[in-house]
C-alpha cells in the first residue's frame, strides 16, 4: 500500500508526534538522543515508507527520555489512530529503545523491537553501572523512570552487544521483566546497534522475524550485519590492541599491505594503527596506509608522511605536476621548480593543525611567504611576507595552494607565483619524501 506523507498530530515543549498512513500493521517509532526535530521526519520513516508500513513517530526535542507528562497526552491524541490497528510494533534504539519498552502497553503494542535500549538511566537504580550520574539524567522529570513489567508488550525482541557493560546490564533487566523476551546478542558493535541495522531490507527482515518470533532468523540476520560493520571492526581492533598488541599490530600491518581500505575508513582504527606502526618502525605499512587515505583527508596524509619522515629521516617535499620539487634559490630568495644550480628543498610541516611551507637556511627554519607581486619567496629580512597558505584537496589526489583566493602556479620561467583564478595542470601540487635525509 502506498504510504501517505507524514502529518503532525501532536506537539508540546518536549516532543512531537507524526503519522504516516500505510498498510494494515502499524509501527510506532521513537527517536534516539542524536535525532532532532526536522520538519515531519521521524525515526525509521524512510525504510518504513519504502516498506509500505503505517507509522506513528514520536520525536523528542532533546535527550529527555520521553517524559510521562508529555507522552500520555500525546498517546491520547493518537488514540483514534491506534484504534485502527490490531498489529502494533514499537521500535527504537537507545533512548528510543527505552521508550519502545516503556510505552508499549500504553500504545497497545503487540510486540517490541528495541535496539540497545535502557531500562533506566538513573545510575543509582542501575547499581552504578555508568560509574557516575548519567549526563542526561534529570531527577525532576525522570524519577521512577524504570521500565516495569506492566509497561511491556506481550512479546519483545532486544538486540544488544553482550560485551558492552552498560547495554548488557540494561538488556538483562529488561529481559527479566518480559516473560517471552528474545535477547539477540550482537557482539562487538558497542552502543551502535541502531547504526549497524539501519536499512530497508534489514528492518523488513527484523520486523518479520520479530512478528514470527523466529529467534534463529534474528540471530542469523544480526550476525550477517555485524560481520562487515565498521563498528565491530573498530571494537575488535581496540580490544586486540589492549590484550594482544603484537598480534593485532601484525594483523593491521598485513591489512595495510594487502590494500584493505577498512583500515583507513575508520579514523579511530587508523589512528591506533599509525601509532603502532610508528612504534615498530613499520614504514612499509605506513606507506601502504598513506596510499589508501583519500585525497580530501589532506591533514591525515600530512600526519602520516610526517611519521614516515621522522622514521626514515627524509623530509616531506612539495612537487609540481611535472614531478619537480619546490626549492629555494638562495641567491634570489625565490621559490623555484627548475632545479638549476644550487637549491635548498622546500619542506612541509604541520604545527597547530596548520600546514606550512619552509626551508632550512643557515640552520634555521625559514617560512615561505608571498611577495607583493605574488612570487613565493623566503626573505629573512622581510617580516612582512604573507606566510599563510590555504591547502585545498583536489579529486585527483593532489592539492592546490592559494592565498586570498589566488592560486599558486608553477610558471614556465621556473618560479612559483600566486596569481591564477582557476586550477589547471600547473596549479596542482603533490606531497612526497625527499631522497636526501635531513641529516645529510
Amino acid at each position: 500500500m502506498e504510504v501517505t506523507m507524514s502529518v503532525k498530530i501532536y506537539e508540546d515543549d518536549a516532543l512531537a508526534v507524526f503519522f504516516a498512513d500505510g498498510g494494515d500493521d502499524l509501527v510506532v517509532t521513537f527517536s534516539d538522543a542524536t535525532m532532532s526535530l526536522n520538519g515531519t521526519r521521524f525515526f525509521g520513516d524512510t525504510p518504513l515508507k519504502k516498506l509500505g508500513k503505517a507509522a506513528l513517530g514520536f520525536v523528542a526535542k532533546s535527550p529527555n527520555w520521553f517524559p510521562r507528562d508529555s507522552m500520555y497526552p500525546a498517546i491520547r491524541e493518537a488514540d483514534t489512530i491506534l484504534d485502527k490497528f490490531q498489529d502494533i510494533t514499537t521500535y527504537g534504539g537507545s533512548m528510543g529503545g527505552y521508550a519502545a519498552c516503556k510505552y508499549a502497553a500504553a500504545v497497545r503494542a503487540t510486540r517490541i523491537l528495541a535496539l540497545c535500549p535502557q531500562w533506566s538511566i538513573d545510575n543509582e537504580r542501575c547499581n552504578n553501572v555508568y560509574g557516575r550520574r548519567h549526563k542526561h539524567f534529570n531527577p525532576e522529570t525522570m524519577q521512577d523512570m524504570e521500565v516495569k513489567a506492566s509497561d511491556l508488550a506481550p512479546s519483545a525482541v532486544i538486540i544488544y552487544d553482550p560485551y558492552h557493560k552498560v547495554d548488557r546490564f540494561q538488556a538483562g533487566r529488561l529481559g527479566s521483566l518480559a516473560q517471552d523476551a528474545i535477547l539477540v546478542p550482537m557482539p562487538y558493535v558497542g552502543h551502535h546497534v541502531t547504526r549497524v541495522v539501519s536499512g530497508t531490507i534489514e528492518l523488513s527482515t527484523l520486523l518479520k522475524a520479530s512478528k514470527d518470533r523466529d529467534r534463529a532468523k534474528l540471530i542469523s540476520t544480526t550476525r550477517g550485519l555485524r560481520k562487515n560493520a565498521t563498528e565491530r571492526f573498530e571494537s575488535v581492533m581496540q580490544k586486540g590492541l589492549a590484550k594482544r598488541r603484537a598480534l593485532t599490530t601484525s594483523l593491521m600491518s598485513q591489512m595495510a599491505l594487502s590494500d584493505q581500505s577498512r583500515l583507513t575508513e575508520n579514523s579511530a582504527v587508523l589512528k591506533n594503527a599509525t601509532a603502532e606502526f610508528a612504534k615498530s618502525s613499520d614504514t612499509a605499512a605506513l606507506r601502504a596506509v598513506y596510499a589508501q587515505v583519500p585525497a580530501e583527508k589532506l591533514d591525515e596524509r600530512v600526519r602520516l608522511l610526517l611519521t614516515i619522515s621522522a622514521l626514515e629521516k627524509n623530509p616531506i617535499i612539495v612537487t609540481t605536476s611535472s614531478g619537480n620539487g619546490l626549492t629555494l634559490d638562495p641567491l634570489t630568495g625565490l621559490i623555484k621548480h627548475d632545479h638549476k644550480g644550487f637549491r635548498i628543498p622546500i619542506m612541509i610541516d604541520l604545527r597547530d593543525n596548520i600546514i606550512r611551507l619552509s626551508a632550512m637556511v643557515h640552520g634555521f627554519w625559514a617560512p615561505v611567504g608571498l611577495r607583493e607581486n605574488g612570487d613565493l619567496a623566503i626573505d629573512q629580512l622581510d617580516s612582512g611576507l604573507q606566510t599563510q597558505f590555504d591547502f585545498s584537496p583536489l579529486s585527483t589526489g593532489k592539492f592546490s595552494l592559494s592565498h586570498n583566493g589566488k592560486l599558486c602556479t608553477a610558471l614556465p620561467n621556473g618560479t612559483v607565483n600566486c596569481s591564477r583564478s582557476r586550477v589547471g595542470a600547473w596549479e596542482r601540487f603533490d606531497l612526497g619524501l625527499s631522497k636526501t635525509p635531513l641529516d645529510a
